[in-house]
């Protein structure tokens, strides 16, 4: 049997001077999160179809480290 695994990115990470912010995808929007900013309050950055490659790899001054991805069809991989 073949199977493919299917991933969808649900978050970037982000480091730089001693602190860390996030992206976060929903799967139509993608939000971005600072502890330091906007009271810890997520703010909408773009939409998923809108956004590109070179965008994801900074938010601000910071560099991204860590992306996290969900596994889409976990179902196929249960026995």
């Amino acid at each position: 049997m073949n199977r493919q695994a299917q991933y969808a990115l649900c978050g970037i990470v982000y480091l730089g001077s001693y602190h860390f912010s996030s992206r976060i995808f929903d799967g139509l929007n993608v939000w971005t999160y600072d502890g330091r900013n906007n009271n810890g309050i997520p703010l909408f950055d773009a939409v998923v179809s809108e956004i590109d490659g070179p965008r994801l790899s900074r938010l601000n001054d910071r560099e991204a480290h860590i992306y996290i991805y969900s596994l889409q069809n976990a179902d196929q991989f249960q026995t």
